[in-house]
């Protein structure tokens, strides 16, 4: 994502990284093609990968294609935020978003965003709707 940044300007707002998938939640700079982003990202990941573990044959490590959404309002932004938040719980990875490490939660606590008790004051049934979009 550091690499990616260098090229294609843009705000990480969320993220979640997991073993099998991600989600992030960006602000585009001006004139950034999220198509190319995406592609940076996957291409940087996979030659990191490749050298951290002596691979020299290709490496297919990401689908072809990814899902985006375009965030019309405060309300769908703080639902998406929630959701990416709530996933390692959602998963059976924890069993509080901030136990997990691979989150922006801390951060976006840290920085007041959301208060420690946030997890209280949502109801995670709010995001199932993204279920079918975001890991279909």
């Amino acid at each position: 994502m550091r690499i990616a940044k260098q090229y294609h300007s843009f705000e990480m707002r969320a993220y979640i990284f997991m073993s099998t998938h991600f989600h992030i939640l960006i602000r585009l700079g001006d004139g950034v093609d999220i198509g190319k982003l995406m592609q940076s990202i996957q291409h940087n990941d996979t030659r990191n990968f490749k050298r951290k573990h002596r691979i020299t044959e290709t490496l297919h490590l990401w689908h072809r294609s990814y899902w985006d959404h375009i965030v019309r309002d405060e309300m769908d932004y703080e639902q998406r935020m929630g959701y990416i938040h709530y996933n390692p719980v959602k998963h059976g990875l924890v069993s509080e978003p901030a136990e997990y490490e691979q989150t922006s939660i801390h951060e976006v606590i840290r920085r007041g965003w959301y208060g420690p008790a946030w997890i209280n004051t949502v109801d995670p049934s709010e995001w199932d709707a993204y279920n079918d979009e975001w890991e279909s």
